[in-house]
């Protein structure tokens, strides 16, 4: 009887903890995820870095406003952790189901460790086109309001192979580690970016307060190919143009000039 009414107590402990799982769990460190990304985040709040020695424009997706105390530690979108119910009507959970179902990205259906929920991160936005232009004249071909897409190599990371995949994974352990891993690299020409390679885009989780840590943590990087041999004086203008139309522009200044040094070198 005692060994009985310890079992019993156990089951309400992990129910009433842990709310409704789909299947038993082995530990109460685990969950059980229907999809692959665990949280959408707003392209709203982003931090900028211009790394003159290689001409690379780094962009760092804030989970939260850079002002705010919450800063790094909250997201929009986020999925409904707290009780996995599949009729959930927050608000947040049917933005997630939303784009859960855009994405094709609804049969994950695996244990993870709780630790990683917030690992695969990203974007909650498609892409049709990102499009980069100066407010001054760059070189001849390329003058003031005229796309530098032909110019610029931009790197970014997606998790639509990975989901469209099946989430194919080479060996199956028990529990899978390093979620975020899972995203594939891409890197072109911005003006060769297609769908399929503006989908699902990868946010890294946790943004430092200093916006110069962006380069250690960036989720773009637009890389200059060429140096201006006009003005050295710019001010982009970065517009990501969504599937479903919408507009979001960025506008960041970017000093070509060579420093003091380089001109001495010279």
């Amino acid at each position: 009887m005692k060994r009985f009414a310890t079992y019993l107590m156990a089951i309400i402990l992990t129910n009433g903890f842990y709310g409704c799982w789909r299947e038993p769990q082995p530990h109460l460190g685990v969950v059980f995820a229907e999809t692959f990304i665990q949280r959408y985040v707003d392209l709203v709040n982003t931090c900028w870095e211009f790394d003159r020695s290689t001409n690379t424009l780094y962009m760092a997706v804030a989970d939260s406003s850079i002002d705010g105390p919450e800063y790094g530690d909250c997201a929009h979108w986020m999925s409904c952790l707290c009780c996995w119910e599949p009729d959930c009507q927050r608000e947040l959970c049917l933005r997630h189901r939303q784009l859960s179902k855009k994405n094709n990205d609804t049969a994950y259906n695996r244990n993870i460790e709780k630790e990683d929920q917030f690992d695969t991160a990203a974007i909650g936005y498609n892409f049709t086109k990102i499009e980069i232009v100066s407010s001054a004249d760059y070189d001849d071909k390329h003058l003031a309001g005229t796309p530098l897409s032909d110019i610029i190599m931009m790197e970014c990371s997606s998790y639509k192979p990975y989901i469209d995949s099946n989430y194919f994974e080479e060996t199956h352990p028990p529990f899978y580690q390093n979620l975020a891993s899972k995203c594939t690299v891409i890197n072109k020409r911005l003006c060769d970016f297609t769908l399929p390679d503006l989908s699902i885009l990868t946010v890294k989780y946790f943004r430092q307060k200093k916006i110069n840590h962006c380069v250690l943590n960036h989720d773009f990087k637009f890389t200059f190919e060429t140096t201006p041999t006009l003005s050295q004086q710019h001010t982009l203008e970065i517009v990501f143009v969504s599937d479903e139309g919408e507009e979001f522009r960025f506008e960041v200044d970017v000093d070509f000039a060579p420093t003091a040094a380089e001109v001495e070198e010279k």
